[in-house]
Formats: structure tokens, sequence, C-alpha cells
């Protein structure tokens, strides 16, 4: 290269969550990208105006950045300077990577800033030739050498800078080196660097495909120091921890992901300051526009996805909506607006109550702030808990303006909440820690009150005037501390309001990191002390196996250690070590298998090995476009690849030992639509068409792709005799076939696996029915409803408690009790921080589950965060899992409520000591009970049922606590006369509706006398059952190019848009 290097190299150790990782197709492609790339800072032939005096002959900042990339590996990443001739004239600005500019000789240096008309005027003059220009943030520097530089400008010239130049507003600086901000807390979605800090989260959110650094408030030094870095292709898609009184900067795509790499630009120890924007960021007016008030689709047309589909309350891309109080979209708890935007919430007053992806209601008498794309971005990076907004209909706009006093303010309003929701659980009878929850309350409010007094002291000084930044800084960061203290307090006393179930499935989905038994041990202890019960241990994932399996097309996991060793005792692999380190400290483990997701890498064995069995996508590729990421599939609709996937789990319970289940994720076909479909195999192309009537000659059925080109005329009106309709009746025929082939499947695992090895089956699924349905040809509420599926996982991945409710509330009401549902939750995965965890718990209780999964482990293992906050709250004591063994779930219930009653019924006097002893003799008749089969579980929920039916045996908030707990019980002995019913024979949910179960008799429903058959059967996946005859006329046949003889069709694929705007 012809210039100097001043440079560093990256060599980065891409981990297994490089295979894993979520990235977007259209972004992540950028990101992912390979070979060689220079970002030119440079631009030459630029004009700039002096005093009306035209200068074409500038070039801007001589450096570039500099990258290698392959297979997913950041191989190197300079910073390059070019040489300065002594006559040059070059324009310095903030992008250049140096603070100063640098250059020495016979050169005169002007520092170019905005005068209060906003026009760039020449502020002080260099004449000293000694580099050491400062290179102003928000201005730039005209450095000019020769013979006639010291009469260039004078001070006060206005200077124009030719429009080609980009002239930076915010940066992170170190004493030589700087970093451009292109954005404060938004999502980072494409080449850029966004800067983090406690407004955004506990976590950036981002991806493994950027590098990122982490800065940290030193109360000596009254300065920003660099802590830590995170590498490319290191950690997984939560980000990294934004830690009390820090920031993160982090950089993504060509040409950025480069600049954050250690000892590039900063080092760990630099001193860094933020510059054109503050951390505590309050004082002052910014204003905002907004498109629609409550819109409708007949105003806002950019509101529709498609011609017949609306976006998410009619939010279209870069929108920002304003929704009213007494706003409504589908019964939403909110605003009904999707996932892929940023909303805040604003009361009655104008003051922002709330903020987040989803806000959870629209407060009374006030609005919501809803942005989607830019309008997202403007809400994150300006709207903060506390402000004031005001809104000018007139003109679209609205203002947010901030105080310290607006920040305090909310602040004392979110804990006052808090502490009276404990408060009101404490005197209501909850079984919390009552104690320490008095105690914590009592430290918050003492923290309050000294947050008060800082508060008061900085209105004064800053009233007074005349700080530096230095003063200012410290003052702020002074507030932010307390402010910080007052916050952890808070956060505690939500956890520990939290109560403990006896009952429960608190499961994790749990990838294999561990290189040996004492790590494998070391983590299932900490689950253990948690109060984790059950695992599902990542098992077949990314094409390969984490044990030792028979199918050669699923090798062994290289990445897994080839030895696990327990002392003398030696396990031939990582599952079988993991089994038996779970069964040592009592919880159950399930193997979770990705079933026709097989990675990002085409090379895998099985791929490899069987190219034919690729799905393909409507345009002839096999990378999955709406997966988030290069995913790779198998064709569910190929018997070979259900009949290897059936015989790996054969092979893996006949191997394995102490595994209680088989946990099926990728149950489906990947995300699509008819704009972007998949599924175009030739097995599934050959039965899907001999239902419509089509057939294929032999040329065309010897290339996948001349197959395709006749099969999508199934979906071309030109080619139908039925046009439009018939169209578009095909396609929903297409979506329903390739949604019988996993159901198919789903039916061959429960005969051939679950019914022959007596394991229990557990789906992941989508909560949503109709995206499952359409999107992910996955109907669950079949599988369910059928009695298939002994345990649902609904991936209730939603950063809002009240959506997580209503999606798995509406799960259970589609397809009724016949399994139970331990909700899958990942708000910790999501950034969220530790303390939503007991949140979204609780909302998934509240829904009607048995019990949570968090996703996942990465999220648990290291963060002590969350580990607390589960201990200390939902898991502060042990629990037995709903599916264990009846007597064991009502053994569980009986002493919990007789513990419950000596520690706080008796003590409030709303339980004597003899209503006591009286509900423990009928505990035990009930114990003392059979259990198995429908008619034995019926007596025994008849019995509770009479305990709070009946007799009293408690008052007041006693006895609706005692009650509370028998009716839970009772719900959950319902799911178990299901699932009695269809585990005996007595019941097939398939054929009949649930028989009437009684203390004496199962009473079936009177047969139909004229049943009406299944419209659509399952088909065997390559042959189907069932043909539709249908007269197939092509436009062509006559007269449509009868004077050429040739007739020409054109097929037009419309790409959908996508209302989202990738998290890379």
């Amino acid at each position: 290269m012809k210039a100097k290097l001043r440079a560093c190299l990256l060599s980065v150790l891409a981990f297994v969550f490089v295979l894993t990782a979520v990235l977007s197709v259209a972004t992540g492609l950028d990101a992912f990208a390979e070979g060689e790339y220079t970002r030119d800072l440079r631009l030459t032939g630029v004009t700039v105006t002096v005093d009306g005096k035209v200068y074409n002959d500038f070039c801007t900042d001589p450096a570039y950045y500099y990258e290698e990339a392959s297979a997913g590996y950041l191989n190197m990443a300079e910073v390059g300077y070019y040489d300065v001739d002594s006559t040059d004239k070059v324009v310095y600005t903030a992008n250049y990577p140096d603070t100063t500019t640098g250059r020495t000789g016979n050169v005169v240096e002007y520092v170019c800033k905005t005068n209060e008309t906003g026009n760039y005027v020449v502020a002080t003059i260099n004449t000293s030739g000694d580099g050491k220009t400062y290179i102003p943030v928000g201005g730039f520097v005209l450095s000019v050498g020769g013979a006639n530089a010291a009469n260039f400008a004078k001070v006060g010239d206005v200077v124009v800078q030719d429009k080609q130049i980009s002239v930076p507003q915010k940066a992170v600086e170190s004493a030589t080196r700087r970093v451009v901000v292109n954005s404060t807390n938004t999502t980072r979605s494409e080449p850029m660097v966004v800067y983090y800090d406690y407004q955004f989260g506990a976590k950036t959110g981002t991806n493994i495909f950027g590098t990122e650094v982490t800065c940290v408030y030193n109360f000596d030094k009254n300065s920003f120091v660099v802590d830590s870095f995170r590498n490319f292709g290191t950690g997984d898609d939560s980000g990294s921890d934004i830690p009390d009184n820090s920031f993160v900067l982090s950089a993504y795509g060509e040409g950025y992901r480069g600049l954050l790499v250690r000892n590039q630009l900063f080092t760990v120890g630099d001193e860094v300051r933020l510059v054109g924007f503050d951390y505590i960021r309050f004082g002052g007016t910014v204003q905002g526009e907004y498109d629609f008030v409550n819109p409708t689709v007949e105003e806002n047309p950019k509101g529709m996805e498609t011609e017949t589909t609306p976006f998410p309350a009619y939010r279209g891309e870069n929108q920002t909506i304003i929704y009213e109080y007494g706003w409504s979209y589908e019964g939403s708890t909110g605003t009904g607006t999707n996932v892929y935007g940023y909303e805040a919430a604003v009361n009655a007053d104008g003051v922002v109550v709330e903020l987040g992806v989803n806000v959870s209601s629209i407060p009374d008498g006030g609005y919501v702030i809803s942005g989607h794309g830019k309008g997202r971005d403007f809400i994150r990076s300006n709207i903060v808990l506390g402000a004031t907004v005001v809104l000018d209909k007139v003109n679209k706009r609205y203002s947010v303006s901030t105080t310290l006093n607006s920040y305090y303010e909310n602040l004392v309003t979110e804990v006052n909440s808090v502490v009276t929701q404990a408060q009101q659980r404490i005197r209501q009878l909850y079984d919390v820690d009552s104690e320490l929850l008095t105690q914590k309350i009592q430290l918050a409010q003492n923290a309050l009150a000294d947050l008060q007094s800082v508060k008061v002291e900085i209105e004064q000084k800053i009233e007074q005037g005349n700080l530096t930044d230095e003063q200012r800084l410290s003052l702020l960061m002074n507030y932010n501390n307390y402010q910080l203290q007052v916050s952890r307090l808070q956060n505690e006393i939500t956890t520990l309001s939290a109560e403990s179930k006896p009952v429960s499935a608190r499961g994790v989905w749990h990838r294999p990191v561990e290189t040996s038994y004492a790590e494998i041990e070391k983590n299932v202890r900490m689950y253990s002390e948690i109060g984790i019960n059950l695992v599902f241990v990542e098992t077949l994932y990314n094409g390969y196996s984490a044990f030792r399996t028979s199918i050669a097309d699923f090798p062994y996991n290289p990445r897994l250690d080839y030895n696990y060793a327990d002392g003398d005792k030696n396990y031939a692999d990582y599952l079988t070590a993991f089994a038996a380190a779970c069964n040592k400290y009592g919880i159950e483990v399930h193997a979770w298998v990705e079933n026709f997701y097989v990675g990002t890498q085409n090379t895998v064995p099985v791929v490899a090995n069987h190219p034919d069995w690729l799905l393909y996508n409507d345009d002839g590729t096999t990378v999955q476009r709406n997966e988030g990421g290069a995913y790779i599939f198998l064709d569910p609709s190929n018997t070979e690849v259900q009949n290897l996937l059936i015989s790996y789990y054969k092979d893996l319970f006949d191997k394995v030992d102490g595994i209680q289940g088989l946990n099926l994720d990728y149950i489906r076909y990947p995300v699509s639509d008819k704009a972007e479909d998949t599924g175009y195999t030739l097995t599934a192309m050959k039965a899907f068409a001999a239902t419509k009537g089509m057939t294929f000659s032999e040329a065309q059925l010897a290339s996948r792709e001349k197959t395709a080109r006749k099969f999508v005329q199934l979906f071309d009106a030109n080619y139908l005799v039925g046009g439009q309709a018939e169209a578009e009746a095909n396609y929903n025929d297409w979506v329903d076939y390739r949604t019988s082939v996993i159901t198919a499947y789903v039916r061959r695992i429960k005969t051939e696996v679950k019914d022959v090895y007596g394991k229990m089956l557990s789906t992941s699924v989508f909560a949503s029915v109709t995206d499952s349905y359409n999107a992910k040809k996955q109907d669950w509420k079949t599988w369910l409803s059928n009695g298939w599926i002994d345990i649902a996982t609904p991936m209730a991945y939603y950063n809002n408690p009240a959506d997580v409710r209503y999606h798995t509330e509406n799960m259970i009401l589609a397809a009724g009790n016949n399994c139970y549902y331990y909700t899958g939750i990942a708000s910790s995965y999501s950034g969220l921080p530790a303390w939503q965890n007991k949140e979204q718990i609780e909302a998934s209780y509240m829904a009607g589950a048995n019990g949570y999964v968090v996703f996942c482990s990465t999220q648990i293992i290291g963060h002590t965060d969350v580990q607390e906050a589960l201990k200390n709250g939902v898991n502060s004591s042990s629990a037995v899992l709903p599916h264990a063994e009846l007597s064991k779930v009502l053994a569980a219930y009986f002493d919990k409520v007789i513990d419950r009653a000596n520690r706080l019924y008796i003590p409030a006097v709303g339980m004597t000591e003899a209503q006591r002893d009286s509900l423990r003799a009928k505990f035990d008749e009930i114990l003392a009970m059979p259990t198995s089969g429908a008619v034995n579980v019926h007596r025994v929920q008849s019995a509770i049922k009479a305990l709070y039916s009946g007799t009293s045996y408690a008052k007041g908030y006693s006895g609706q606590r005692l009650s509370q707990q028998l009716k839970e019980l009772v719900t959950l002995l319902d799911n178990r006369i299901s699932t009695e019913l269809i585990a005996s024979g007595d019941w097939n949910p398939e054929t009949q509706p649930r028989p009437t179960v009684t203390d004496s008799e199962i009473v079936f429903p009177t047969p139909d006398p004229d049943p009406k058959p299944n419209p659509k059967p399952d088909p065997t996946p390559d042959e189907p059952q069932q043909t539709y005859t249908l007269a197939i006329v092509l436009w062509c046949a006559f007269g449509v190019a009868v004077a050429s003889g040739v007739t020409a069709a054109v097929l037009v694929t419309v790409k959908s848009k996508k209302n989202k705007n990738n998290n890379n």
C-alpha cells in the first residue's frame, strides 16, 4: 500500500456462537463480508469558500481504515495515513482518527467553529506549524501550506465548506485519538458507531458481528476510562453489559468494525471524554416530528404492508405515530405495534412515564409517541423518563424538555410505586421475606432523601454559573451514582416482592460450552442453587451431535471435549456427562434438538453427504432469507430426512441414560411468505402439484430449476382458469400442504419415539397461532390439542411483560389443557435488566402457565445479577415439577400451605392452630388416596375443592391466600386428568371431545351419527393421500400470441416490505 501505516493487527478467535448468532440477511452479510475493504476518509477536489474567495484544491482527512476478513473472521484491521505535501490544502474534520492534525512545517492552520448565527467562522489561528492544532467536534481545521498560508484568512472570516464534507457533531476521544459517534442509544442497523448508556438498558443487545469498547467513569480521575473490549465474533446476541456509570461504543459494518479493536484507536486505561453531548443529558429542548394521530388505513397508506395487510397499528416504515388514550388495535393492551420500533408513554401532565419497544398501556388522558426506523432512533436518542413533552398538532411536531428535577421526580414516582406494591403484598400475607423487604424499603427511602440533597446542591451550583466542563461532569456523575443506588434498591424490592411457587417448572435452554466435567458440574450446581429444576440441553445443533451417535451424518461436535472425567469415572461424551451431573443435583434433563435447521455452513457432513436434501427457496437459493441470518435447512418433506432424524432420536435414548424427554426446536419451515417463499424441493413440488392435477415431463423432472419454473404457474393468475382467486387459493393450499408435512412428522415422532421409549415430548414454538401457521407452517394448535405433546414451551420473547402474558394466555386458550405450559422468556437475552426476569415470569404465571424456561444459559452463567434475581425472588424456595408424580405435587402444595400457616396465617390471626391441624388432617387423607387414572385424580380434585368451598379454614387475607393456592392446584389437576385420559387410551383427542370424568366413572359423549370427515388429512411426506382434480388451462392456448405463434410467460417475484430494522 502506498501510504504510511500506523496500525495494529486484529486476530479474532470466532467461537461457536458464530454459527448460531442472529444476524440480518440484508445487513448481516455486509458485517460478515469477506475479502479486503478500505474506507477512505479522504476526498479530493473539495471546494472551500473563505470570506467570499473560492478555493477548489482542498482535500479532506488524509487517512483510511483497512480491513481483511475471511471465513467469518476479521483477520486484520489497520488505520493508515496518506502523505501530505508541504503545499497541500487540507480540511481536517472530526472524522480524522487523531484529535490533532499532526501536520508540521511551513503550515498555518485555521480552526473553524459555528458562531451564534450558525455560520462557520475562523475562531483561532495556529501559525507555529507544530502539528498540535486541535480538530474540533462540530467544526473543522483548514490546514494551508506554502508561501501564502499566513494571509489565507483572518479571525472572524466566514467559511463555507463543500457539501461533500461531513462535519461530525458527536465523538468520544482520548488525548490523541477519536471515534465519531453516529447515533446514541439506537439500533445498530448499518455501518456505524453507536453509543449506548444507562438510558438504553442493561446490555447493548448487539450480535457478534461487530466490536465494542466499554468505558467506566473513574471518580478519582473525574474521567471515563477504557475498561474492556469485545472482539469481533465473541459473546452472544445480548451484546455487552452496560455497567453502572459507564457507556459502550459499538461498531458495526465494513470500514467501521475495526475501529474498536483493542489497541487500534483506544487501549485499556485510556482516559476518554464525550464531546458534543453529555453522559447525563438534561436541560434544553429538542423537537421531533410525527406523521399521524390515531391513524386509519385511509389517511395513512404507508401503514399498509401489502395491498390487503396493514402493518400492526398502521405504523409504517420510518414513521412516528401518536396514539392517544382510547386507541385500541385488535384488543392490544398498548398501541398494538410490532417489536421493530420504540415508544414513549406520556401521561396527562405531559411527563414521560414509560419507555420501551412496546409500552404496557396508553396513560389515562395521555398518549404514546411510537416510532419506527428514523422515528424510533429519534425517540431512543432524545426522550428520557421524566422529560416533559408538548404536542404541536398544527405543525405535527412535539418538543421534549428535560431538567434535573424531572429526572428526580420520575424516579421518586417509580420507587414509590414499587414500595407500595411490596407493602401491599406484605399486608396481604403473600409469602415474601417481609423483614428483608422492610429493610430495603427503608434504605430506598433514605437513599431518595440523599439524592434530593445532591440534586438541590447541583441545581444551586448550576444556577450560579461559571462551571467548567470538568466541574459539571463531576457534579452530574455524583448525582448519577446516588441515583444508581436508589435504582438498585428499587430493583431489589421488585425482585423480593415475588412469591415462590411450590410447584413450577424452572427451566433453561442450555448451550454446551464446558470443556471438562468440573465445568459442567460447576454450572449444574449453580442451577441447583438458584432453583432451576429443568434443563433442555442443546443436543443436535448446527448439524452436529452432543453425544457419540451411530448416525454418521451427525458426527460428535468437534468443539466439545472428547473426555469428560469425574475422578475415576469417564463419560463417553458431553451429553452423558451433563445428564449425570444433573441427576446428581436432582435436575431433570431433556434433549434440545433443532430438527431441520443445520446451521450456517454448507460444509457440515449432513449437507455435504446429501446436497439433494437441502431446502430451496422460490428463487433457487438455499440460504434462508427471513430467519435473521444465513440459515440452512433440510427439506422437511423428504422422507429420508425425517427417517434420519427419527433414527438419531432413537439412538439418543438407546445410548444416553438420564434423558427424560425431547425438546423439538426448528420443528417447522423457515419463515416465509408468498413474496419470499421456501420449500421448493423436488419432493414437495411433485407431491403438491399432484394434488392440483399438474404433472411434469421427464425433462422438467431432470432439473429442480425446470420443475420449479412450471410449479410456480400454480400461483400465477395468467396460467389459471380461475385467475387471481384461483392463484391465491392454490397458494393457501400450498401453505396447508407444508404445514401438514410438519404435522405428519410430529405425529411420527410421537408414535415412533415418544410412545416406544416412554419419554416426554415438548416443543419450542412461536406463541402466535396465525404467525406460526402462515409464516412457519407450524400447526402447534393441532399437536397440543391432540395430546401428542406433553409440554409446550411457547417462545414468548417479548420485552413487555404484558405481551408475554397476552400471547401465552392466547396460546393456552387456543390449544387447551392437554399438556403443560412452560413459557419461554428471553428478557436478559434481549438486554433487559435482571429484575425483568421476575416481571416476565409472574406474567407467565398470570397467563396460566405452569412454569418458565429461560433462553438461554449464556444469560445465567456468569451473570450474578440474573442468578440473584431468580434466587431471591421467584425461586427463593425449592419447587416440584408440575409433571412430576402426582403424590410429589400434592405433598409440595400441602407442605407449603402448612408452612405458610405457621409463619404467616396464624401469627396474623387469620387461622387458628386448630384450623391448621384440621386442614393438615384433610391433607393427609388426600395424600392417602390413590392417584393413578383419571377417575382417581378427579376424586383428589373434588376433595381439594371441598377445602375451599365448604368448611372455612381461614379468614381475611389468610383465607384468600389459602383459597388461591388450592384453586391453583385444582387447575393443575385438570391438566393431569386430560393427560391421564390420553395416556391410558381412554380418550383420543383427535377423534372425540374430552369425556366427562366424575368421582366414579368416565362418561363418553354420544357419537355423532353423521361425522364430518377431515377435509385435509395429513399426507405422507412424499406422496399425497388425496388428489384434487383441477383443469389448468394456460393462457397461451388460444389467441394470446397467434400472430407470432410464441407465448412468453414472465414471472415476477415482488419482495414484500418488512416493517423492521434488524439489530445487528
